[in-house]
């Protein structure tokens, strides 16, 4: 083989190289995403579930019924923002498997 030829083969698959590490690094950051989303969620879930507890039943009878209606209107936001951040979740997981199935497919064109 040509020095020539061997140039070429090396500046291919150093290209290969450097898209490989571009789409583990967008993987990497998708990843990332989906694992914020994901605490947000869980942290959403652990906020409702603490104020469900404020307001429970015991509790119920010391509040006014204005105080009362105000708390689960915020607890009717807080499921919506729940449901809107499920829906995020969903969104970044996708993201980030399709970050992965493009990580592979370019580390397997290189290799």
């Amino acid at each position: 083989m040509s020095s020539t030829k061997i140039r070429q083969l090396k500046t291919i698959y150093s290209l290969e190289e450097r898209k490989v590490s571009i789409e583990l690094l967008n993987y990497t950051k998708l990843n990332q995403q989906y694992q914020e989303a994901e605490l947000q969620y869980k942290q959403l879930i652990d906020y409702r579930k603490e104020y469900y507890q404020y307001v429970s039943v015991e509790n119920e009878q010391k509040f006014q019924a204005a105080t009362l209606q105000t708390y689960y209107r915020f607890i009717d936001k807080l499921n919506h923002a729940i449901q809107e951040q499920a829906q995020k979740v969903r969104g970044a997981k996708s993201m980030a498997s399709e970050g992965f199935k493009l990580y592979l497919k370019a580390k397997q064109k290189a290799e």
